[in-house]
């Protein structure tokens, strides 16, 4: 019985931690860029980084790249902030979501039915109404926040959910290509003015 307490005491300790750790992040707003689907603009984004964590970076080669990967696998903190420029219905968005999922999943554990994925498809998957916005706050590569609007701050954890959220977000593709080469660009600035 102390032990199932102690182990309650040490998961309350470690949600209060981790609640406090997100809610005074230390990060660095980067860039805002565009989202588009089907050919359609239909988000507006802005990138923050924690700068500290990044360092430096590499004395050669492209500072933003080296960034941007740090940032992708999720080994620097990094806020992720999309306001909607058209109404998307609540099919649309979670048809989109599970599309994102399935293309940025690694390996092929991917399945409808996981418990991650149900949970974080029912809660992502809402209404956008134009102006609506929502925010993915990564924390590490095994654990990242959601949010819509100013609403509360909903906990996902999971190396594989969170590496394809990562992705989904940081990694080049047709809808989002413009968005993070200015986010990659973005961090080599910043990463240039720093002594």
């Amino acid at each position: 019985m102390l032990r199932t307490q102690a182990s309650r005491c040490i998961l309350l300790l470690a949600s209060i931690q981790g609640w406090a750790q997100h809610a005074t992040p230390s990060l660095c707003p980067v860039v805002k860029g565009w989202v588009a689907h089907d050919g359609v603009l239909y988000l507006k984004s802005s990138f923050q980084v924690d700068r500290r964590a990044l360092g430096p970076g590499p004395k050669g080669g492209s500072k933003g790249a080296w960034a941007l990967a740090r940032v992708r696998e999720g080994s620097v903190q990094s806020l992720a902030r999309f306001e909607a420029l058209i109404s998307v219905s609540e099919a649309r968005r979670r048809a989109i979501l599970e599309h994102q999922l399935i293309d940025n999943w690694p390996g092929r554990g991917y399945s409808p039915v996981r418990q991650d994925i149900q949970a974080f498809l029912e809660f992502g998957s809402r209404m956008l109404n134009e102006g609506d916005s929502f925010e993915y706050h990564f924390l590490s590569s095994r654990h990242f926040w959601m949010r819509f609007g100013e609403g509360e701050w909903h906990a996902f954890q999971g190396e594989e959910l969170t590496g394809a959220m990562l992705s989904v977000i940081y990694r080049p593709c047709p809808a989002n290509q413009e968005a993070v080469a200015s986010l990659e660009k973005g961090l080599g600035d910043l990463l240039a003015k720093s002594p």
